[in-house]
């Protein structure tokens, strides 16, 4: 429930700030006031890149004995586009595809004539989201620019597949593998997802209009991947972390 009001306060906040940035184009500056360095007269810019997406996956299995998450690589590219109302400001938004994946694992000890028998089942599971950003980008410097990126995102969990295997520790046989498209169930999955993002960046110009972007973002999810339907509801979240690297365009 915290996570729901916080989400509701960030959103909130968004929209109050990205409203309340509307500056004058046409505004004449005295000579020699100082603020002409600080008015850009809304540039914009266009960019695309590709990232390194590290997925962790919270839920309360984790904290269950037989139970573990592990963390998975996968890539994520998109487009954005950027408007600069002041030097230092930037407000960022785009379309990103973004892998959230995740390895479950459990293991179980069951008894067979007796004798016990551990039991390992690992499942892949890979969930393809779309996200949709927001972001104030604050940034330093001349010809190498510093940024910190502030804000939030929306997603839509669009597809998935499942891969995984059941086999038993001590016998060489009984494997049983599979690897399968995703159904989605309208009564239990939660397919809009939103949180906060922000994250760290350079950007170097090179030749006329063009430039070269690396950032480190984190995506951290405030929305349950399952509806809260039964009393033992175990809730799922994600945590996205992308090493990203562009190319972008002043128009």
């Amino acid at each position: 429930m915290k996570k729901q009001y916080l989400l509701l306060l960030v959103l909130l906040s968004l929209s109050t700030g990205l409203f309340a940035q509307t500056p004058s184009t046409n505004v004449q500056q005295p000579a020699g006031s100082g603020q002409e360095a600080e008015a850009v007269n809304g540039k914009w810019t266009v960019g695309v890149s590709a990232a390194a997406a590290l997925n962790v996956h919270e839920s309360g299995l984790a904290y269950m004995k037989n139970y573990s998450y592990i963390p998975q690589l996968g890539v994520s590219y998109g487009v954005d586009v950027r408007y600069q109302p002041f030097k230092w400001l930037w407000l960022r938004t785009g379309i990103y595809r973004t892998p959230k994946n995740y390895v479950l694992n459990q293991a179980d000890t069951i008894y067979f004539n007796n004798s016990p028998l551990e039991i390992a089942r690992g499942e892949l599971a890979r969930n393809m989201y779309l996200n949709v950003p927001f972001m104030a980008d604050l940034s330093i410097g001349k010809k190498v620019r510093y940024h910190l990126f502030l804000g939030g995102y929306v997603g839509y969990w669009y597809g998935g597949s499942r891969m995984g295997s059941a086999m038993p520790l001590m016998l060489a046989s009984g494997s049983a593998i599979y690897d399968e498209h995703y159904a989605f169930d309208k009564r239990c999955d939660n397919r809009f997802e939103a949180g906060l993002n922000y994250g760290l960046g350079l950007s170097i110009p090179c030749f006329s209009h063009f430039g070269i972007d690396v950032n480190m973002l984190w995506y951290y999810g405030l929305t349950d991947m399952q509806k809260n339907t039964t009393r033992q509801h175990i809730p799922h979240y994600n945590t996205t972390f992308l090493l990203q690297a562009g190319i972008t365009y002043t128009l």
